[in-house]
């Protein structure tokens, strides 16, 4: 490999004639949420010793660009006719291209036609690689990985599979599949329960060799995934489909790889009563593989934070929805020892004494593919029916040293979480409070309104009809029928607003292109109209993740001075 040479994307230049009269005005579509006006991205290729730069132009637009070991490009192309909101999303086209240096002898080598022949432990039939994200190279640089999810007719977070292709013979090999339910035993899994991979990225240097009993080269994969209420860290034995755990037994928290060499893995793990802090684990395989975590990295939060910190109690638990016989995990965030995941926002609640309670609904991720699509075609029924009961369940549980106030609850949710509370404050009478089941406050972020203002203006418009089990064509979407906003604007919020008695606070971003604000002021404003307690506070330059230092600062602000006024 050249050295020399590095090759990174860019936004294509408008060609000249194009920046003079009319033209200069003319409307491109984005990549919707966080890249506003982003032009084409394309592959440019630059000479360190000659400051030679070349473009390479593709057809469609480009990414996950890198050099190959004989000095040839391999990236992804994403169609562009019509282009949807990326981030956050799993459900997009993607093929893999190769060319020389110059952009010259381009061929694509993986698409929804690649044939590909399967581990031997997997036995499922055929399904087209739709869909290619997150390529990562064998230490060789012989063989690329990557993950890969279904896309068509399927909602925006799903299992995603494992592939390997190799460079040198053009060979594609799928190395873990779909999991469809975490009872079925996955291959030789040494940890049971196995979900699938639910990720959105490989670790950089994922893939690592180790030589087995002297002589035999082994070849592992690490992944972070969501298992459940956790995020763990993985390792997959290539020639074999193994899977381990390999901190099921560790500190009970949030795991994601930083970084993989030949022997170490450094990782981060935070949980609710520790924010952050650096794991150094040394791998060793004898026979299996074995990962010996030490703590790198301390932070002092101060005696009186971290007096808070080691009081805090996480309690998970499976809960049966009365209603669907269905299964859903809960965790309770209260003070007293332990945790799993880690939240500014909710630590800070939580250190003001509130109990918190983290839903996994029927449909979250984590949990197998069946999981996922359990909930398509009850949204808006299935979700909140599970809320309903986690809320019901925790007003009757009964903890040590803790007393919860169950005339005093609260909503606090986002995007579908928002969809949700807007749901749970006018659908479901409660008989122990006679009124509305949440009597004492909410706030939604960015909160999904109605599902038919999706359809119209949102950067992911085959959203609602996806989770609504209506199929949608991404190359050829179809007209916004009357019946369709009906059936989308039918399991929306909007519809019951009349029922809202609740006071509401509602935090929005400027910049949001997921989910339109416009619908949240007409929520507002129509409980406005019926003198109801609303409030809404809208961060500029702010989107859909509310993740601005302003935003994230005064949005808790906000949340404690509202809910403190109803205690």
């Amino acid at each position: 490999m050249n050295e020399n040479i590095i090759a990174y994307i860019a936004e294509e230049r408008k060609p000249y004639e194009e920046t003079k009269s009319y033209k200069t005005y003319t409307y491109n579509e984005d990549w919707g949420e966080k890249n506003d006006k982003k032009l084409k991205p394309q592959i440019v290729v630059l000479n360190l010793i000659t400051k030679d730069v070349t473009i390479i132009h593709t057809e469609s637009s480009a990414g996950h660009v890198s050099i190959t070991t004989d000095n040839k490009l391999v990236f992804a192309q994403f169609p562009d006719k019509i282009k949807y909101g990326m981030i956050y999303c799993t459900n997009r086209y993607s093929t893999v291209w190769q060319c020389n240096m110059n952009g010259n002898n381009m061929e694509c080598i993986i698409n929804q036609q690649t044939s590909y022949k399967n581990h031997p432990l997997i036995t499922s039939n055929h399904a087209p690689v739709e869909n290619v994200r997150s390529l990562r190279y064998d230490p060789e640089g012989n063989a690329l990985y990557f993950l890969s999810n279904p896309v068509t007719f399927f909602p925006h977070g799903s299992c995603s599979r494992l592939f390997k292709y190799n460079l040198n013979t053009k060979t594609l090999t799928l190395i873990i599949d779909y999991v469809n339910e975490i009872s079925e035993k996955y291959g030789d899994a040494l940890s049971l329960n196995f979900p699938g991979i639910f990720s959105h990225q490989l670790p950089h240097q994922c893939c690592q060799h180790f030589i087995i009993e002297g002589l035999k080269k082994e070849s592992i994969i690490f992944l972070t995934i969501t298992w459940g209420t956790r995020q763990t860290i993985i390792a997959v034995k290539e020639s074999t489909g193994t899977l381990m755990d390999l901190t099921v037994d560790k500190i009970k928290g949030n795991w994601n790889i930083v970084y993989i060499s030949s022997n170490y893995i450094l990782a981060n793990v935070k949980s609710p009563s520790q924010p952050s802090c650096l794991m150094l684990g040394k791998i060793t395989i004898n026979g299996r593989i074995n990962v010996q975590w030490t703590p790198i990295s301390t932070s002092d939060y101060g005696e009186e934070n971290n007096i808070i910190l080691n009081n805090i109690c996480s309690i998970s638990k499976t809960l049966k929805n009365p209603t669907t016989g269905g299964e859903f995990d809960i965790i309770v965030d209260l003070i007293h020892p332990l945790l799993l995941i880690f939240s500014p926002l909710l630590t800070g609640l939580v250190s003001f004494g509130y109990t918190i309670t983290l839903i996994n609904y029927t449909g979250s991720l984590g949990y197998g593919q069946k999981k996922v699509l359990e909930l398509v075609g009850k949204i808006g029924e299935l979700d909140i029916s599970d809320c309903y009961t986690a809320a019901e369940a925790v007003k009757k549980m009964t903890l040590d040293t803790v007393t919860i106030d169950t005339e005093k609850v609260f909503y606090n949710g986002g995007s579908h979480g928002g969809f949700i509370g807007a749901h749970m404050i006018s659908k479901y009478p409660s008989i122990n409070f006679k009124k509305y089941y949440l009597k004492k406050r909410c706030c939604l972020r960015n909160p999904v309104i109605n599902c038919g203002g999706m359809l119209l203006t949102s950067d992911i418009p085959e959203w609602s009809p996806l989770e609504l089990g209506i199929n949608w064509d991404m190359n050829q979407p179809p007209i916004i029928s009357g019946e369709l906003y009906q059936k989308a604007f039918d399991c929306s919020p909007i519809k019951n607003v009349d029922h809202v008695v609740t006071p509401l606070l509602l935090l929005l971003g400027e910049m949001d292109r997921r989910v339109p604000r416009q619908d949240s002021f007409i929520y507002a404003r129509l409980l406005k109209s019926k003198n109801k307690d609303v409030e809404v506070v809208l961060f500029p330059e702010t989107g859909h993740a509310l993740d601005s230092i302003e935003a994230e600062k005064y949005s808790f602000e906000a949340i404690v001075n509202k809910f403190s006024k109803y205690l």
